[in-house]
Parts: C-alpha cells; sequence; structure tokens
C-alpha cells in the first residue's frame, strides 16, 4: 500500500527516465482486459493486491507511452470498478468514520497515487520529448525523416487529463474524511494545470481519444477542482457533500476561468503557488493584477445565476427537496463569501467573552422552552384533533449537555455597555477546542466495535455473522490499520455541527433573571485554525414562541407547529459603508433605492437615479498602479458627496456602487433639472487634478439617469436600465465616455423594436445595407491598400435615415441576427474586395465581427471559403473582435483564432488598451494586429499620456503584435503618431471612409 509520504517522496525524487521500447504490445492488452474482466470474481484484497501489482509494472514496463495510456485505461476502469465498492463502506455514515472504514479510505487512496505516479512518468517524458522537437525544428527535412519522433500533444493531454482526475478524486476523499487537503496536493494541480497551459493543451478535446465522464479538457475539469475547494464542502454534511460532487459537472459549466479579469471578480489562483482558489483580500500574498504573476481569474456571478434559477425551476415543479436545500445553500454562501461579501467588524481581544453554542432546532427548542416538549407547551391532550400538532418536538436529550464552546467578540457583555458592534448583523465568533480526553487507540476502538455485535440474545445466523466480522477484523489486522491511519494522517475527525447555513443559539454568562440570546445563522466557517472562526449573521436577540399555530383557509384546521418566533430588535442594523471612501457602500444604495421605489410606487415622490461609471480606468491603472484607483476613486466620491450636499435641496443618497462606479439618488426634481445636474457632475469629475505620489492624473465619467416615477418597474429593473444607458454611451462614443445618457422608455418600446428588428431582416434578405471603406496606411510597406470595412443601414423614411451600428446592434441582439449580419458582411465586403484586388491583387480587408461570430464553430469555414474565392492568399481578410468578447470567451476566443489562423486568415483585437491586461490577453490569444482603444489617441499631445501609449505599443510589439493607431483627426495627431512605434495609422485626416466604387482610386493612388 502506498500512503501519502511515500507518494509525496516519488513525485520529488528527480529519478532517471527510462526511454520506452518502440514494440508492440497487442496480445499483452488482450491478456489485460482478460483479467480486468475476471477480477472482480476475486475477494477485496485480492483485487486489491493485483491492481497494485499491475499498475507498478506498468509504470516501470519499457513500453511506448501511447500503448502504456492504452494499458493504463484497461486497468482504470477495474480499479474503479473496485473503488466504488470499497467506498460503500463508509460513504454514507453519518458520523467519525471508525478505524475500519479509515482502513478503506487508505486503500482507495493507495490506489489513486499508484495512478497518479504511473501518468506522472508519461508526463515527464512527454514534456522532455517535446521540448527536443522544438530544439531540433531546424534541422534539415531529410535529417528529421529518420529522427523516431514518438511525441505528441495528444499523449500528454490525456496523461495530464488523467492526473487531474486522481487529483479530483484524492479531494473528494479528503472532504469525506472532514480533512484539510495537503498543500502539495494543491501545489501539483497548479503545475500541472499551468504546465498544460504552456503545452497548449489544455483546450484539446480529449473525449475524442477516451471515455470521459466528468469532463472534457483539461481547463473544463481544473475548473471543477476549483470549484469544489471555493464551496467549502468541509463545512456541510457528508450526505450534502455526496450531492455536491454528482452536481459538480453541472455547476462547472457556468464557472468562468480566465487570465484577465471579466468583472471586478477578487478569486482568483496562483498557479505556481500551493493555494487552492483564493478572495483577494489585504492579507493576500501577493497581488494577482501584477502582470509577473501567473494567475487565473474566476467568475461566480453566472454560476449563482444558475444555481437559483434552477432553485427556481425546483419550486415550480413541487419538489423541495434535497437538491433544492443545497442549491439554496450553495447560492447564498457563494454570494456572502466571494460576490458580495459582507463586512463583519475587526475581532478585538478586549472584547472577547466566552460563551456557548447550542445547535440543532430540537436542542434549541429545548434550551428556550425550559426543557418542554411542543405538545407540553401548548397542553395538547385538551386540545381538539384540528389543532393538535402535526409533528412535535422529538424527545430531550440530557439536560446537562452545555453544547460548543466559543468566545464571541460583539462586546454584548462588556460591562453591560452597548457598543457599535452590536448594530452589525454579521459577526464572528470563535470555537474552542474541547478539553483533552484519553484517547482510545484504533485497535482498542476496533475491538469495542467487533466485541459489541455479540449479545446474548443473539441468534444462531446472526452469530454466524458475528464469527466472520471477528475473523475479518482480527488484532493483528486492527494494529496493521492503525499503523496505516497514523502513516497517512487519517484522523477520525466528526463532522461540524456547525454547518454553513445551520441555525444555532448563543447563549452568553448572565448574571440576571432574564437569558442574554442570540439566534444566528451560520454564514462561512474557517475550517483550518486551531480555533475555527465562524461567520455568522443574526437574526435576532429576543426568542418569544417556541410554536405557531398554522391557519389553513381550505379546511379551517389549526395544528401547532414547532417554530422559533423572533422578537423585532431595532438596533440590529446593516453594515453598509464603504471602508475605501466613508459613503455608503452597494449594500446601503440598494436599501435606499427600495425605500425610494416604494414611496414613489405610492404616489409620495418621483426621483432620479444616476449610475456615474468613472471613464480611462485601465489606463489610470496601467500608468499609476491600484494605488492610482483607489486615490481617484476616493477623490470622486468626496467630490460627489460635496456637491450633492450644494447642489441638492432636496433629499439625495450618494453610494458607491462598485469598485469604480457610483449611484446617486435625488428627490423630486424634473428631467431638465437631473440632465442639468448630469453637466454638473460630469464637468466636476473632468476638472478635477487627481494627486497620486507627486503625480497628477485626471478622469471622466459616463453618467445614466434614469426616472424613477409611480409606473416604473421594480429596482433591478431600473439598474439594467441604467447599466442599458451606459453601454448606450460606450456605443455611441467609441468606448469614450465622458457624456451622459437619460434613458427613455418610449425608445425601447417593442413596437419600436419590432419594426427595427423587421428592417433589420429586410436588408439581410434583399441587401439593403450599405458598406463604406476606409483606407489604413501601413508605414512598413508606404501604401494605403488595406481598408476597414464598416456597416450602415439606411431607412426609408421622410428624413432618409442612415443608421449605424450602435443605434441597432442592441436591437438585433435581442432578436439573435448577430450572427446574420457579421455573415452579410462578409460575404459582401469580400465580394467588393474581389473587383479590386482583380486589378490590384494586394488589397486587403479588415472586417469587425461581434461577440455571435467569435463563438461560432462555422466561421473559420465560412472564413476559408472567402478568402479562396478572393484569392487564397494569406493576409487577404484579417477578422477583427472586440477586446470585452474575447476576455469574456478567452478559452473559446483561443481555440477560435487557432482554427482561423489554419486558414490564412489574419486575427485582429478592438479597442485594445481598455483593460489593466491587455498584452497578457493578446499573449495568450496571438492575434496578428490590434487597434488601440481611442482613449490612448485623444490627449496624446500631453507628454505623460504620449508615454503611456508608447510604453503599451512597446509591449504589444515585443509579443510579436503590430498596432494600429486609429482617430487621427489632426495635424497634432499625425506628427505624434510616427513616433510612437504602430505599424497602421488610420483616421479622417488621412482619408475618410469612401464608397466601394472609389477603393481602386485609392490603390491607384498608393501605386
Amino acid at each position: 500500500m502506498v500512503n501519502l509520504s511515500t507518494f509525496q517522496q516519488y513525485l520529488t525524487t528527480n529519478a532517471p527516465l527510462s526511454q520506452p521500447l518502440p514494440r508492440s504490445f497487442n496480445s499483452d492488452e488482450q491478456h489485460l482486459r482478460k483479467w480486468a474482466a475476471l477480477l472482480p470474481l476475486q475477494t477485496e484484497t485480492q483485487q486489491i493486491e493485483q491492481l497494485e501489482q499491475v499498475l507498478t509494472e506498468l509504470r516501470t514496463a519499457n513500453i511506448d507511452d501511447r500503448q502504456r495510456l492504452t494499458l493504463f485505461n484497461i486497468v482504470l476502469d477495474a480499479a474503479n470498478q473496485l473503488i466504488a465498492l470499497l467506498r460503500q463502506h463508509y460513504i454514507y455514515e453519518t458520523q467519525a468514520f471508525n478505524a475500519y472504514q479509515l482502513d478503506y479510505v487508505a486503500q482507495v487512496k493507495s490506489l489513486y497515487y499508484l495512478m497518479i505516479m504511473g501518468y506522472d512518468g508519461v508526463i515527464k517524458r512527454e514534456i522532455i520529448l517535446l521540448a527536443d522537437n522544438e530544439s531540433q525544428s531546424a534541422i534539415n527535412l531529410w535529417q528529421r525523416y529518420f529522427i523516431n519522433d514518438k511525441s505528441s500533444p495528444i499523449t500528454l493531454a490525456i496523461a495530464t487529463y488523467q492526473t487531474l482526475l486522481m487529483y479530483q478524486k484524492l479531494l473528494f476523499e479528503e472532504a469525506l474524511c472532514y480533512q484539510k487537503p495537503t498543500a502539495s496536493l494543491w501545489s501539483n494541480i497548479n503545475q500541472l494545470y499551468y504546465m498544460a497551459c504552456q503545452q497548449r493543451t489544455v483546450d484539446i478535446d480529449v473525449s475524442t481519444y477516451i471515455t470521459t465522464y466528468c469532463a472534457d479538457t483539461i481547463h473544463q475539469l481544473y475548473a471543477q477542482l476549483c470549484l469544489h475547494s471555493l464551496l467549502n464542502v468541509r463545512a456541510m454534511r457528508r450526505a450534502n457533500i455526496l450531492m455536491v460532487q454528482r452536481l459538480l459537472l453541472e455547476w462547472s459549466e457556468h464557472l468562468i476561468i480566465t487570465v484577465e479579469p471579466q468583472t471586478e471578480t477578487k478569486v482568483f489562483v496562483n498557479l505556481n503557488s500551493d493555494s487552492a482558489p483564493t478572495y483577494l483580500t489585504a492579507h493576500c500574498a501577493i497581488n494577482p493584477y501584477d502582470a509577473h504573476h501567473d494567475c487565473v481569474f474566476i467568475e461566480l456571478a453566472a454560476l449563482v445565476a444558475h444555481l437559483k434559477s434552477r432553485r427556481d425551476k425546483l419550486i415550480e415543479e413541487g419538489r423541495e427537496g434535497a437538491e433544492y436545500c443545497l442549491l439554496n445553500t450553495v447560492a447564498m454562501t457563494l454570494s456572502y463569501r466571494y460576490i458580495k461579501p459582507r463586512l463583519t467588524l475587526p475581532i478585538k481581544q478586549s472584547a472577547k467573552q466566552e460563551a456557548y453554542v447550542i445547535t440543532r432546532f430540537n436542542d434549541i427548542h429545548y434550551r428556550v422552552s425550559n426543557q418542554q416538549s411542543l405538545s407540553s407547551l401548548i397542553v395538547a391532550k385538551v386540545l381538539p384533533d384540528y389543532q393538535q400538532p402535526r409533528y412535535d418536538t422529538l424527545p430531550k436529550k440530557h439536560a446537562n449537555d452545555k453544547g460548543l464552546a466559543v468566545e464571541t467578540f460583539d462586546g454584548r457583555f462588556n460591562d453591560g455597555a452597548v457598543n457599535n458592534d452590536d448594530f452589525s448583523i454579521f459577526r464572528t465568533l470563535r470555537l474552542l477546542p474541547k478539553p483533552k480526553e484519553p484517547v482510545a487507540t484504533a485497535e482498542h476502538m476496533a475491538c469495542k466495535n467487533v466485541h459489541s455485535f455479540f449479545g446474548p440474545e443473539a441468534s444462531i445466523k446472526s452469530r454466524e455473522t458475528n464469527d466472520t466480522l471477528e475473523k475479518d477484523y482480527s488484532p493483528k489486522g486492527i494494529k496493521d490499520i492503525a499503523s496505516i491511519a497514523n502513516n497517512d494522517v487519517l484522523d477520525s475527525i466528526k463532522p461540524p455541527s456547525l454547518r454553513i447555513m445551520s441555525l444555532f443559539l448563543l447563549c452568553r454568562p448572565h448574571q440576571s433573571a432574564s437569558p442574554d440570546w442570540s439566534i444566528g445563522v451560520v454564514r462561512w466557517r474557517e475550517m483550518d485554525n486551531e480555533k475555527p472562526e465562524i461567520d455568522w449573521q443574526v437574526l435576532g436577540h429576543q426568542l418569544i414562541a417556541c410554536g405557531i399555530r398554522l391557519h389553513n383557509r381550505d379546511n379551517r384546521s389549526r395544528h401547532f407547529v414547532p417554530a422559533l418566533v423572533v422578537g423585532g430588535d431595532e438596533q440590529l442594523q446593516t453594515v453598509r459603508k464603504d471602508s475605501l471612501t466613508g459613503i455608503d457602500n452597494r449594500l446601503g444604495f440598494e436599501l435606499q433605492l427600495t425605500k425610494v421605489y416604494e414611496q414613489a410606487k405610492q404616489g409620495a415622490l418621483t426621483a432620479g437615479l444616476f449610475y456615474i461609471q468613472l471613464d480611462n480606468v485601465g489606463k489610470i491603472r496601467s500608468s499609476l498602479g491600484l494605488q492610482g484607483i483607489d486615490t481617484t476613486v476616493q477623490q470622486v466620491a468626496y467630490a460627489l458627496d460635496e456637491l450633492m450636499t450644494n447642489e441638492i435641496e432636496g433629499n439625495s443618497h450618494v453610494s458607491r456602487f462598485s469598485d469604480t462606479a457610483f449611484t446617486i439618488l435625488v428627490e423630486n426634481q424634473n428631467t431638465a433639472a437631473l440632465e442639468k445636474l448630469a453637466k454638473k457632475i460630469g464637468s466636476t469629475i473632468s476638472d478635477m487634478l487627481i494627486e497620486v505620489d507627486k503625480r497628477t492624473t485626471s478622469t471622466t465619467a459616463s453618467i445614466a439617469i434614469v426616472k424613477i416615477e409611480k409606473n416604473t418597474p421594480e429596482p433591478r429593473v431600473l439598474l439594467e436600465r441604467a447599466l442599458d444607458a451606459i453601454n448606450q454611451i460606450m456605443i455611441e462614443t467609441s468606448n469614450h465616455g465622458d457624456t451622459y445618457h437619460l434613458y427613455d422608455a418610449s425608445e425601447h418600446a417593442n413596437s419600436d423594436d419590432h419594426a427595427l428588428a423587421e428592417s433589420l431582416v429586410d436588408a439581410i434578405a434583399n441587401n439593403r445595407f450599405e458598406l463604406s471603406f476606409q483606407p489604413i496606411y501601413d508605414i512598413n510597406h508606404d501604401r494605403s491598400d488595406f481598408f476597414e470595412v464598416y456597416l450602415r443601414l439606411p431607412l426609408a423614411d421622410a428624413n432618409n435615415t442612415v443608421l449605424t451600428p450602435d443605434q441597432f446592434m442592441a436591437v438585433a441582439k435581442a432578436h439573435k441576427l448577430l450572427e446574420k449580419i457579421d455573415r452579410w458582411i462578409l460575404i459582401n465586403a469580400c465580394k467588393k474586395i474581389n473587383d479590386v484586388r482583380k486589378s490590384h491583387p494586394d488589397a486587403r480587408l479588415l472586417v469587425q465581427l461581434t461577440n455571435a461570430s467569435l463563438i461560432d464553430k462555422k466561421l473559420p469555414s465560412v472564413a476559408s471559403q472567402l478568402i479562396n474565392a478572393v484569392g487564397g492568399k494569406a493576409g487577404a481578410l484579417t477578422l477583427q473582435f472586440n477586446e470585452k468578447d474575447i476576455a469574456d470567451h478567452l478559452t473559446v476566443a483561443k481555440s477560435q483564432f487557432k482554427a482561423l489562423n489554419q486558414v490564412n486568415c489574419l486575427l485582429g483585437i478592438n479597442n485594445f488598451g481598455s483593460s489593466a491586461k491587455s498584452v497578457e490577453l493578446a499573449n495568450f490569444v496571438q492575434p496578428d494586429m490590434v487597434r488601440l482603444a481611442r482613449n490612448y489617441v485623444e490627449g496624446i499631445d500631453n507628454p505623460e499620456n504620449l508615454e503611456t501609449v508608447k510604453s503599451l505599443i512597446m509591449r504589444t510589439n515585443e509579443i510579436s503584435v503590430d498596432v494600429l493607431m486609429p482617430y487621427i483627426e489632426d495635424a497634432a495627431t499625425m506628427s505624434v503618431a510616427w513616433s510612437v512605434g504602430a505599424r497602421y495609422l488610420q483616421g479622417y485626416y488621412l482619408e475618410a471612409p469612401r464608397a466601394c466604387h472609389q477603393l481602386s482610386q485609392t490603390t491607384q493612388e498608393t501605386k
């Protein structure tokens, strides 16, 4: 049997790798399949011994690694059957595992260790062979012809996938034992994923080559590993742990892991560490946003939305069972811990007070009811039948059970004084260790358990069964079991009584006649400290009843049921202040918005909601770092708070909604006043000079205005409207911002949308779109035969209106027309350029596509046909996607870019530089060119801005990616554009977009 120490020693030993022999093992494969088929006929012990022997022999055999993997798959199937049988001995245990069950766990883990050890050799050999192939790339073709190349990224991908799968199962076993995974386990997992990213095997679909049950790629499997860690399963019941492991595949499909954070997520993994996924705090060892750290970021919002959707569906179907409860718990936990973390006040050592907690509803009931059951409290024997309890409390347990000893830090018993900690509903308590008792040895416990089966009245059949048990668990076998458990650190750990979302009663020491209680629910539990800390939410401090009577209107029954009724507490408030700025945070804003909405709904007032998004955040981050962002946010917050105090006579409410966004609620202001205030807010922010460590920066803001009136929809929809208005500003200003947009509900009426959608469908079907082409100047070749394509939609109205994409793409997206519009642009643009290339064969196209095409698996085939139609030369067609769309679909984008490159299609990134890790994103997907975001070009005459642009272009050129500098609208910009290092220049100062028939004139001028 292999234990943890032997396994770790094997992985850290740099033993010389033997080169496999290139010979066929077909006969061995047939023999192994026959052995695997007969293996279940033997005893469990015999099966374990044979599996260990076969795995060891396969690991050391001198055979080709591809053949080795084939044989491993046969053995893996046999091992999985045995492991499923062994796990039946302990997975349904509700208490701590006994010595026998720990032995089964050790056997299961030993098999996983052996399988990892076998795959480890394959991985090491494949990495060496692939590295050798790269170093020999310069060898002449006739020499390489005679080299016996046995390396393959597929082989490496399969071995890595199977290794991660074994690590996942090891994590499952650790969770069932309530043990913390060792640091080396996560170190190995992170190293494997990082290696797969470097070797570009992370997205290879291994289901084509082996049978997969839980994931098809290494990336998907790693997502499951991360999610399992984030869920804190050791703070759950064992039954829920098993259910999580069963649902992990479905849930992980909604987990997004990217190199570049897509939102303001703070969940990340340092791939060069031994740490599991981590939530970013001030105590983290690194700043994951620094470019020199190899980190991935985890987005959880989509997963939480899926969990809530699934939960609601179960409610509709009337299936509110175990899965419903788990979904609800997990969704609330992820939101509390990672998405909307609540502030718990710092632990103050001077205010700590020892107390104890009572867990489980039944025990809480007996404590608060003075040891009386519900039937006794309501005197059930004198009640009529229609009032009898539907169910009663369970018989009470030992009255002297005082629960779990804890330390509290809320100050409620601080010499009778009330302090501010009492106002927080989110608090912390710390579990105290139990007094040490003599610990029975594994041998003693095993013997005790064996002999407890026997009794004086046992039947002959049961006696025979017990004889078998006594024989199987002999003293020698028990000693071996204890030795194994100690060597592999298999402690018998009891499942926690304080689990996530479990109810408890906190009982403080008291000297008065009235008890000092608090009823609460666990929101998070840290499992790994000597004194585990628990985040909990206060539900109340006064328990006023232990049962209620139900009023059923259908049959007029009045049944009693056990319940804990909590009295109101006016002092209990929510922490809703932002720690950086001192103004209200998002929670405070949401409470205020709900209050204003309810008053507006009753006609008591009208209000305006301002959503203020700071612009050029990526630029500030690139030049001044996180300190620059924090200082900017602080100064803007102070300015907004002061402005509202001075400008608004009525009620106003300023909040920090997210990292770089603010909200303002103002009451009883008409539309003109709201727009005037928006202009004032914008000018106030843009006029600010913000000092950051002896440097000066500035910013602007995009401002959305949403009116709140009697007939407006619920607060959630109001926020969605504000975000839609911000998106509209970004479209209208080409991501520049620095303006406001008043959301007008009439502009979004269904009739208008349907009319525009019909026009779009007609334009696609009858070629009513128009295309124009803007030349791009290539500095390297001194020519302008590279054209960017622009789409327009002329309307048949009296004003001859012509719509630009920012005016119709939102409707196109709502009606799922994006892919069709993209296809129309591609086909018709290629038709136009094909006519030009007959006389000017070097003419090229740059076509902007939407995210619908980015995830379209048919796009490479379409692009290949179009490139062949226009001459088949590489570079004839360049497809461009927005940086945000690529970041939102990073894994898919990587695969799509690779597929398009294989058909001679060039790729570009538009709006480049809009995030903090743009260069890292480009390095990951490897485009041919990038097009700078507008805010880098505007203000380039400023020396500091110019240096920022040069720095970004230099870093981009270092990864062999060309840069296009657009928006050159005047001579001043043109004068500095030559010196920044960009290869391509574009703008109205050079040439305006032209109709198709004018392209020949442009190419002729170039020649």
